[in-house]
């Protein structure tokens, strides 16, 4: 079991975020520092959170993101992370195929938050 906050945790979520923002344009090399330490902030530990704060900056295509960017549109935690899933699933179903949405909605969460 790993656990969310012990050093080793975040010295390796440290290594892994400061390696893979210094590989892109997500954010301005000089912000990779305090970069880093906002999404461990965010993460609350949470290694999987880094995978996806990765994928969401990587929506940005060809921005760069500000410090005050990422504080602002980045979810808290994991759990903020899925929230955001689920609502952008929701938004897109709801115009694109509203029929799943009832599927999903009277369905498939039921099931997962049981």
């Amino acid at each position: 079991v790993i656990e969310p906050n012990t050093d080793q945790n975040m010295q390796d979520m440290h290594l892994l975020l400061a390696a893979r923002l210094s590989g892109t344009t997500y954010v301005a090399p000089a912000d990779v520092p305090q970069a880093v330490q906002l999404l461990m902030a965010k993460s609350e530990g949470q290694l999987i959170y880094a995978k996806y704060a990765l994928e969401f900056m990587a929506f940005k295509r060809g921005s760069t993101w500000s410090l005050q960017e990422l504080g602002a549109c980045l979810p808290q935690g994991l759990y903020g992370a899925y929230a955001l899933s689920m609502t952008v699933l929701v938004s897109r179903l709801r115009a694109e195929r509203p029929d799943l949405l009832g599927l999903l909605l009277g369905k498939v969460l039921p099931v997962l938050v049981a």
